[in-house]
Parts: structure tokens; C-alpha cells; sequence
């Protein structure tokens, strides 16, 4: 296997692990956390059903 083709490989198994820790189950929702310079952005967001069940920013 060349270079580029083991280094493509590598990183697909990363992204598919990361992939796989970072999901939720109905027990514990994920929650997403956007930090600017000026504001924090936070939701929690339930995967089974595709919906943001609470957000919280500190804009207004």
C-alpha cells in the first residue's frame, strides 16, 4: 500500500471511531459547544429523534 493510500485509510479509521464515540443513545443526549470571541453557544441535542432538546447562548 502506498503512502497516500495508507494515510487515506488511516484517517477514515479515525473519522469512524471518533464517529462512533461522539454518538449518543437515548440515556445521554450529545452536547454541542460553540465558543466565539464574543459569545458561547451551547445545545443539547438529542440524536434519536433529530432534535434540539434545549439551547443556551449568552447573545441578548
Amino acid at each position: 500500500m502506498n503512502q497516500l493510500a495508507q494515510k487515506t485509510h488511516q484517517q477514515l479509521r479515525r473519522q469512524k471511531r471518533t464517529r462512533a464515540s461522539i454518538t449518543s443513545s437515548a440515556d445521554r443526549p450529545r452536547m454541542s459547544v460553540r465558543v466565539t470571541n464574543l459569545h458561547i453557544h451551547i445545545q443539547i441535542i438529542d440524536d434519536t429523534s433529530g432534535k434540539t432538546l434545549v439551547a443556551v447562548t449568552t447573545v441578548g
